[in-house]
């Protein structure tokens, strides 16, 4: 449930959740996504950018996309929530410098312009919307729209932490 009432400056004043159901039963669930590399890295400079080379998310990035078997080149989409402040916004160029450097990258889905700041709840909503969108493009496939491809989360709190999750299409 989101609340946008009196939502000022990309805030958000209620609640955001997400739900994801994580198994190992066959048949328990149809089966959106696969968790294919994750990884959390320690990023004592939070908030720096300006200042300083941010490694902690560039690191868990590398680390997940090693654990997924995929290339950089390969994601359809980075899910993240940094930009909403210029902090974030520095973050993120030089993540995204270190991967796709003088390419555009894949499509960014940036959280906080859709749902202002959710907080702790922002990884378990990118997940729920990544399987989400998964559904839809493969409600799409009868009528020759490209298959889904792999997803990178980035998880970015305030915390001096920063994790990334590859996920692909069940």
């Amino acid at each position: 449930r989101i609340m946008t009432a009196g939502a000022g400056q990309g805030i958000v004043p209620g609640e955001a959740a997400g739900a994801v159901a994580l198994t190992r039963t066959p048949g328990a669930q149809p089966v959106r996504a696969w968790l294919r590399g994750w990884a959390s890295e320690p990023e004592p400079a939070v908030g720096n950018a300006e200042t300083e080379r941010l490694m902690g998310l560039r690191t868990a990035i590398k680390t997940a996309l090693e654990q997924a078997e995929l290339a950089a080149g390969q994601l359809q989409a980075v899910s993240h929530g940094l930009g909403a402040e210029i902090a974030g916004e520095l973050e993120w160029y030089q993540t995204h410098g270190a991967f796709w450097r003088g390419q555009p990258g894949p499509e960014q889905q940036r959280l906080h312009i859709a749902f202002g700041d959710v907080g702790v709840a922002a990884l378990p909503l990118q997940l729920a919307l990544i399987a989400a969108e998964y559904d839809y493009q493969r409600r799409l496939a009868p009528y020759d729209f490209p298959a889904p491809g792999p997803v990178l989360v980035c998880d970015t709190p305030d915390a001096p932490v920063r994790g990334a999750v590859c996920l692909t299409p069940a």
